[in-house]
């Protein structure tokens, strides 16, 4: 009886659950991508802090260029939005 529970299983649930296991994954990667917190508290150098952190600190250490600040953000959306 065992078996056959296991083959039903891996046969009809995980198929139907893939769809929604690659949802969940996909919205995690984004969230974990653009986590500005952890960054900011945690790393303390420069040279380890994420991209998202850098655009941050951006208009405080300097003037506020937009345009290098919407290029930084495109940049540093390609991989979360490729990843879809």
């Amino acid at each position: 009886m065992g078996s056959a529970t296991a083959r039903i299983f891996f046969r009809i649930m995980v198929p139907l659950a893939v769809p929604a296991i690659v949802t969940v994954a996909v919205l995690q990667f984004i969230q974990i991508w653009d986590d500005l917190l952890v960054g900011l508290l945690f790393l303390q150098t420069p040279q380890q802090r994420p991209l998202t952190v850098g655009l941050a600190t951006i208009p405080s250490q300097h003037f506020l260029d937009v345009p290098e600040l919407m290029a930084g953000s495109l940049v540093s959306a390609l991989p979360a939005v490729s990843s879809t």
